[in-house]
């Protein structure tokens, strides 16, 4: 009887040792694509996106980061092809007002402007 309990106590504490656990990232799959004005110049529209996201990170949209947000620059009519749920805020850094997409969302309406996005899966 002691044996035993010796026995599965030494198998947990190896299980435990030699356990692999996965990185403490992960991605989404797919991209969030989306229009912008290149430069803020409202000419014509480009289109970008946002690849194989992280999920539970900030990301701010890198074609507009470095351009202030008084200057009314954004990212518009986005469409979540990603297999997660995306939050998209007004402003970079995922501050101020959001707007949450479905995973694989259709394309949504030039009304819909971000700066940034976090990506969650449940």
């Amino acid at each position: 009887m002691r044996l035993r309990t010796t026995l599965v106590t030494l198998a947990s504490a190896l299980a435990l040792v030699f356990s692999v656990s996965g990185p403490a990232y992960a991605n989404a799959r797919g991209t969030l694509a989306y229009n912008y004005y290149p430069e803020g110049n409202g000419e014509a529209a480009e289109t970008g996106g946002m690849p194989n996201p992280r999920l539970n990170e900030c990301l701010n949209v890198p074609e507009i980061a470095h351009i202030h947000s008084d200057e009314g620059v954004f990212a518009f009519a986005p469409q979540n092809g990603t297999d997660a749920q995306a939050a998209l805020y007004a402003e970079l850094d995922c501050k101020g007002a959001s707007v949450s997409l479905d995973p694989n969302s259709p394309r949504q309406s030039d009304d819909i402007h971000f700066r940034s996005a976090k990506f969650t899966k449940n």
